[in-house]
């Protein structure tokens, strides 16, 4: 059975072309449809120069068959070399699969993955299945780590899964020990003690930034354990607010007489002054300044200072015209700083006098846990 190409082209110049071609190939069986359309066979070996020519004389391929022994053999070795090819690649994903490829960190705070794995790669050698021992992994991890309370190791798939669980340090262990302090000025009414040694007891009187509780115990041998300072303890706390009240002083004041001096500058170079004489023996001075157009071009600027003459007058003002209002405002601004929620125990005033000056104080008591 013979083996053959059959070409079908398209194109101009085919008498010239299989000249040519009957120069350097075997063909048969050409076949002219018309001037432009061809069909013809060359020998199986000899269809890459039949192409080449082809394409030198620019026709156009429509189609190539291939037929014959040779053909059939081609089609078989292609086939056979896609299985071979399929059978290689399914071995070698076989193998691979026997192998490790990644390892995974569930459940850490603290200590790093790569920590954990850097342990993990150490132990298991080139990564084969089959010789990782899961509890030899444990064991090596659970040395390596001081602060772990859990370990487990599992392969699933290609993967090592690390599951691990860190021991949470008490607070108390932690040696950062502070004492309570007060908050607040007040009265202790009540003292839970839960942790620590207490300093104060019902009764005792506390200002704010006294030390409550400390951050310690005393064993049955005399000795002092550090611990965490923790307690409830709750005070009759004071709100105090203040208002002062001078029932004589002087007010300096403006009479009404004034000098205005002028100033034009430009570009900050003074370029026109008007002044008077300051006259006044007790004065103050306010200065403005202010541009004269709008013309960036020539920013004329003028300063104006205005002397004003100021006298000085004594003013009486009885503390009983004014005590109720400032008692008000007093005990406004000592509300303000309760809670909703809180019960007022009591309020009072409390007023003191040195001289032209009195001063009155708003109290509110009321019962508040304190320390911090």
């Amino acid at each position: 059975m013979k083996s053959f190409y059959q070409f079908e082209v398209k194109g101009y110049n085919q008498e010239k072309f299989f000249n040519e071609l009957s120069k350097s190939c075997k063909v048969f069986d050409i076949n002219r449809i018309s001037k432009e359309h061809s069909f013809f066979k060359t020998n199986f070996f000899d269809h890459s120069k039949a192409e080449k020519l082809i394409n030198e004389f620019n026709l156009q391929i429509i189609s190539v068959k291939k037929t014959g022994i040779f053909s059939s053999l081609s089609k078989i070795l292609t086939s056979y070399g896609l299985i071979i090819g399929f059978i290689i690649g399914l071995a070698l994903l076989v193998i691979d699969s026997c192998f490790i490829r990644k390892i995974e960190v569930w459940g850490n705070e603290k200590i790093s993955d790569k920590e954990v794995i850097e342990v993990v790669d150490d132990s298991i050698g080139n990564g084969f299945k089959s010789k990782i021992d899961t509890k030899i992994i444990e064991s090596l991890i659970y040395s390596s780590f001081e602060s772990l309370s859990f370990v487990s190791v599992a392969v699933v798939g290609q993967t090592i899964i690390v599951n691990i669980k860190e021991e949470l340090i008490p607070e108390e262990m932690t040696g950062n020990f502070l004492p309570v302090i007060s908050n607040f000025d007040g009265r202790i009414t009540k003292t839970e003690l839960i942790q620590g040694t207490l300093c104060v007891k019902v009764g005792d009187i506390v200002q704010k930034g006294d030390t409550l509780v400390l951050p310690y115990i005393t064993n049955s041998s005399g000795e002092q354990m550090p611990v965490k300072a923790m307690a409830n303890i709750w005070a009759d706390v004071w709100i105090i607010e203040e208002e002062i009240h001078n029932s004589c002083y002087e007010e300096v004041y403006r009479t009404g007489k004034k000098i205005i001096n002028n100033e034009i500058f430009l570009f900050s170079l003074k370029i026109y002054e008007k002044k008077q004489e300051n006259v006044f023996e007790n004065y103050e001075i306010v200065e403005s300044v202010s541009t004269l157009n709008k013309n960036n071009l020539l920013p004329f600027v003028l300063k104006t200072t205005t002397i004003y003459e100021a006298a000085t007058k004594l003013v009486e003002i009885p503390f009983s015209q004014v005590k109720d209002s400032l008692i008000e405002k007093a005990k406004a601004k000592a509300l303000q700083k309760v809670e909703e929620y809180e019960i007022i125990k009591e309020e009072r005033v409390d007023i003191r006098e040195v001289g032209n000056i009195t001063s009155i104080s708003y109290i509110i008591t009321l019962n508040r846990k304190i320390g911090e």
